[in-house]
């Protein structure tokens, strides 16, 4: 049947022959669709194909790019975007490679691209790129599409970090070689594998010696088989070890090494090997050495310092209250010792403290623990205590040891004397802070009573101690709070009567303590130091009232102690005060005592002749107490002897006292010297003191010290009885 029919050749067919023409064309019709369903999956699957090499080419953990010859991107992926821009929203596209590469990197690719063009199939090359304000390593696999007519396609793969991890190994190596430390690395079995030159400097083994041996060819012998034993539990237990230990060098010298052992484990967490670390520590240990005894001993003495004490005493506070046992704490201070550094140097005050550490050392057991807190301080634990008496036993025991050994020094020898004080666990404190309290407070109580004594702990001695600490810190502030002032005691001549002079005398009114006896205060002073600033603004007080009482004619006298007198000799202050005591001015005598002179001799000579020749006497005071030896009286331009009031009190019926004083006064006559007599208040004592030739005397039968109003009026009605 032909292809296409006419409407009248359609009308002349029989109505088989139509029904056969439908039939072929139902049968073409579903040939047609058949072929379009195909078709459709066709292009279906085509497009499910693009769409995958779409997502493969996006998705790829390498970029990809297409370019040109001249480097210009046409195509990228995202891994690609990732590694060449900043933002995943770039567009690369028309951007030229070049511009992503570092100056060096820029003529690399330009070769790459070059070869490329010139015929090579595919090329690759390694750049480095800026990324991020960081450079990466890219390596550039390049190939040309369609026998070189078409774009290049270019596989991006990052080489970072692959690039930094050999670094890092080619890193490791060197340090590894190079180490200070020593570094041996074993296998699982403990067989070293791998050893650096350090090793070999430590150790004196070179490699070829120690590969395939285990580390225990170092061992010293030193260690138990326990140690090792703990060592290998610890690793296994934390993967790690560090501590010291004791090895053996190839020549068979023993030494001290810090050794650092780790375990290397595989992902199945199965150890691998074993890496040792170790450094030569005998220098370091020699350091340790020094250092602990620098932090924990007293450098003049050996002895174990405060630090040193304060942590046995805690040890030994625990043990006793474990045991039951008693223990006693000495506290010991050197009576005088500031007067022995001043007048002798501290050298010599440097070996007093040499041979009183040696002496107390040797007056106890080697259980005991003897300290120097610091100064002339130092303490004694008594271990394992078991009367309270066995502590005074101790303490007299070196007391005695200082009587009976005098010190020796470069021209002359000294009899050293201590105060000691003892506390006693657990009667009177539970720990280091009170215990050490407690001994010091009965050390000062063993002052107050006369030195070159001991004193146990009283409870009632807080009290005074707690007193005498709030009477320091009110002295502290008496010259800021106008509570200090000067009082004057008239000097008479027995023969006229007449006021000669008046010795200067410090008083403190205390708010809180009322009047203070010079007696309590000046002592206190002295010990805690406040003795110089006092004696700053007594001088000064003095100079002042000097030059007030120029016209009355008397002499002003002021008695110095040894600290006053080395504040004068070792400060200005002297030749401030001197400076005011010029033109028209009372005249000044210094009184010092025998004690001083001799402490300060070879200091005093120059000092003592300049004062002179300022017009200014000096008087020895408290004469007859001091040095047995007279011939510092020939060594000082001394000008007045004072008579001691102990000498004075009993003339009338002590035969010896009289004795002597009428010799101190004939004596000081022979010499040319003034005398004066101190505490007279009687009038029997007066008789004998005129009779004997005592030039002049100061007590309360005259009078007693005088506020300075009150000295002005006695000091005229006197002037008007004698004329």
């Amino acid at each position: 049947m032909p292809a296409t029919l006419t409407s009248s050749e359609i009308k002349g067919l029989s109505e088989q022959e139509i029904r056969h023409l439908i039939h072929e064309l139902q049968v073409h019709q579903i040939e047609l669709q058949t072929q379009n369903e195909e078709l459709r999956r066709a292009q279906e699957d085509l497009r499910l194909s693009e769409q995958r090499y779409r997502d493969l080419f996006e998705q790829a953990p390498v970029g990809y790019i297409v370019l040109d010859y001249e480097g210009v991107i046409y195509q990228t992926n995202r891994r690609a975007v990732e590694l060449l821009a900043r933002e995943m929203t770039t567009d690369l596209r028309k951007r030229v490679l070049h511009s992503f590469c570092t100056p060096d990197a820029g003529d690399q690719l330009y070769r790459h691209l070059r070869r490329l063009s010139k015929g090579l199939d595919q090329d690759r090359c390694e750049l480095n790129l800026s990324h991020r304000g960081e450079e990466i390593v890219l390596l550039l696999e390049t190939k040309r599409v369609a026998g070189g007519e078409g774009p290049l396609r270019t596989a991006l793969i990052d080489l970072t970090e692959q690039k930094r991890a050999e670094s890092n190994l080619q890193l490791a190596a060197i340090v590894f070689e190079h180490a200070a430390e020593g570094i041996m690395v074993t296998d699982a079995e403990q067989k070293i594998i791998s050893i650096n030159r350090a090793f070999t400097s430590i150790t004196g083994y070179d490699t070829h010696e120690v590969i395939g041996r285990k580390p225990d060819l170092l061992s010293s012998g030193r260690h138990s088989h326990w140690f090792f034993q703990e060592m290998w539990r610890k690793i296994r237990q934390h993967g790690r070890w560090e501590g010291e230990i004791w090895n053996n060098r190839k020549n068979g010298e023993v030494y001290p090494e810090h050794l650092s052992i780790i375990c290397i484990r595989n992902n199945d967490g199965r150890i691998t090997h074993y890496v040792g670390v170790f450094y030569d520590t005998s220098g370091q240990e020699f350091a340790r050495r020094q250092l602990h005894r620098l932090a924990y001993y007293d450098e003049l003495t050996g002895l174990p310092n405060r630090a040193l004490c304060l942590d046995r005493l805690e040890t030994a506070l625990k043990r006793c209250h474990r045991e039951g046992t008693g223990l006693a704490l000495l506290f010991l201070d050197l009576d005088r010792f500031k007067h022995v550094n001043d007048a002798l140097g501290h050298n010599i005050g440097d070996k007093l403290l040499e041979f009183s550490a040696n002496l107390i050392r040797q007056c106890v057991r080697e259980s005991d623990t003897v300290s120097r807190l610091g100064g002339d301080e130092f303490t004694v634990i008594l271990n394992d205590l078991e009367r309270h008496e066995e502590a005074a036993l101790v303490a007299e025991k070196i007391l005695n040891a200082f009587r009976i050994t005098p010190f020796h020094y470069t021209g002359g020898e000294l009899v050293v004397a201590a105060s000691i004080g003892i506390g006693l666990y657990p009667r009177d404190a539970d720990n280091v802070d009170n215990l050490l309290r407690c001994a010091d407070i009965a050390m000062y109580r063993a002052k107050d009573t006369g030195r070159n004594d001991y004193q146990f702990y009283a409870d009632e001695m807080s009290a005074r101690f707690e007193t005498r600490l709030a009477m320091e810190t009110d002295l502290r502030r008496a010259e800021e709070n106008r509570e200090l002032r000067m009082v004057y005691q008239p000097c008479i001549d027995l023969e006229t009567g007449r006021i000669m002079g008046a010795e200067a005398l410090m008083r403190w009114r205390s708010p809180r303590w009322g009047e203070v006896d010079p007696a309590v205060f000046i002592p206190l002073a002295e010990e805690t130091g406040l003795i110089t600033p006092l004696a700053q603004w007594g001088l000064s007080a003095v100079s002042t009232q000097a030059a007030s009482w120029s016209a009355l004619g008397i002499r002003l006298s002021i008695n110095l102690s040894g600290l006053k007198l080395k504040q004068l000799l070792e400060g200005d202050l002297f030749a401030r005060i001197i400076s005011q005591w010029s033109g028209s001015m009372c005249p000044i005598e210094l009184e010092l005592t025998e004690t001083v002179l001799m402490e300060y001799r070879e200091r005093l000579d120059e000092g003592l002749n300049n004062a002179k020749q300022l017009g200014i006497t000096i008087a020895v005071d408290d004469f007859g107490t001091g040095y047995s030896s007279l011939s510092y009286l020939k060594q000082f331009p001394i000008d007045c002897l004072k008579i001691d009031s102990s000498f004075v009190r009993d003339v009338e019926q002590d035969p010896n006292d009289a004795a002597i004083a009428a010799t101190i006064i004939a004596m000081a006559r022979t010499l040319d010297l003034r005398v004066v007599a101190e505490g007279v208040e009687t009038d029997g004592q007066h008789r004998f003191l005129k009779e004997q030739g005592c030039d002049e005397a100061q007590g309360f039968l005259f009078s007693p010290p005088l506020e300075v109003e009150e000295f002005e009026r006695f000091f005229s009605a006197r002037h008007q009885q004698s004329s």
